[in-house]
C-alpha cells in the first residue's frame, strides 16, 4: 500500500473519491485555521505570532510537508510577524520563518498557535497558556 494516499488517488480516481476528498480537506486545513486566527485576532496585523512545532509530527526533526510551516506562511501572506519554535531542529530559519527557542518565543511574541505536541511544549504549558493561545491539539 502507498505511504502517500495521493498515490492512490492517482491510481484509482474512481474508488478512491473518499481518500481524495478527506486529502483536499486536510491539506486546506493550515488556510482554514489562519482564517480562524486571523479573526480571533480582529485583524490586528501589529501581533506577533509565534508557531509552536514546525515539524510534520511531534518529537521527530522531519519538517517536510509540515502543515504547521504552510500555516505559518499563510499568516505571514496575511501580513503577520511570524516566529517558529522547533526544539528538533538547530535550525534557525525554516522557509522564510524565524526560528527561536520557547523562551524567546514565549518572550517575542503576543499570541501562540500551538500544532505539535513535543515533549518540550508539554513540559512547559503552564507557560504556554499564560499567554493567548490558539490551541490545534487539544492539549
Amino acid at each position: 500500500m502507498a505511504i502517500d494516499p495521493w498515490f492512490i488517488v492517482e491510481k484509482f480516481k474512481n474508488e478512491a473519491k473518499l481518500i481524495d476528498t478527506a486529502r483536499k480537506v486536510n491539506d486546506n486545513k493550515p488556510i482554514w485555521i489562519s482564517e480562524k486566527i486571523e479573526k480571533n485576532l480582529n485583524y490586528n496585523k501589529n501581533v506577533k505570532i509565534g508557531i509552536l512545532g514546525l515539524a510534520y509530527k511531534q518529537d521527530i526533526d522531519d519538517l517536510r510537508e509540515s502543515p504547521s510551516i504552510k500555516l505559518a506562511n499563510s499568516l505571514k501572506e496575511r501580513g503577520y510577524l511570524v516566529y517558529g519554535c522547533e526544539p528538533n531542529t538547530n535550525k534557525q530559519e525554516v522557509n522564510g520563518i524565524t526560528v527561536l527557542s520557547l523562551d524567546e518565543i514565549l518572550d517575542k511574541t503576543d499570541y501562540l498557535v500551538l500544532t505539535v505536541g513535543h515533549k518540550e511544549f508539554i513540559e512547559n504549558k503552564d507557560k504556554i497558556f499564560s499567554k493567548k493561545v490558539y490551541n490545534c491539539i487539544g492539549l
